[in-house]
């Protein structure tokens, strides 16, 4: 099965998502197709002059707010659109993502999306 790995903001950016490397190794060598996307680091490092500090742990309220996280999400749709297309585009048909309480409204968000788009997609939440 072709499986997406997402890690969505906001999540530190000094360290990598050590989940999605191990939850790919261990479906590798089952026998699956694996995708990892960083969502959070190419988004941070994408980032406009108006959302420069959100990505700072003191400022994570931002991510708790639907309202900021849609209007993020409109503001970086190209970006955000480039990476579901291209897991449309790959026939990706279970799509995982790590969550924290920090990513949690980014990651629902850009599930009800990929949902929208692809109905019969798997979705899996899984983190702390």
């Amino acid at each position: 099965m072709k499986i997406a790995l997402i890690q969505c903001p906001v999540w530190g950016t000094y360290d990598p998502p050590l989940a999605l490397a191990q939850l790919s190794s261990c479906l590798k060598s089952q026998g699956h197709e694996i995708f990892v996307y960083d969502l959070n680091i190419q988004l941070y490092r994408g980032r406009r002059e108006n959302y420069k500090n959100i990505w700072a742990w003191e400022q994570c309220e931002f991510w708790h707010n639907l309202g900021y996280v849609e209007k993020f999400f409109t503001d970086n749709r190209e970006t955000i659109g480039y990476y579901i297309e291209d897991m449309l585009k790959k026939d990706i048909r279970a799509i995982c993502f790590s969550v924290s309480s920090s990513s949690y409204v980014s990651s629902l968000k850009l599930a009800e999306i990929l949902k929208k788009k692809r109905k019969d997609t798997i979705i899996i939440f899984g983190g702390t």
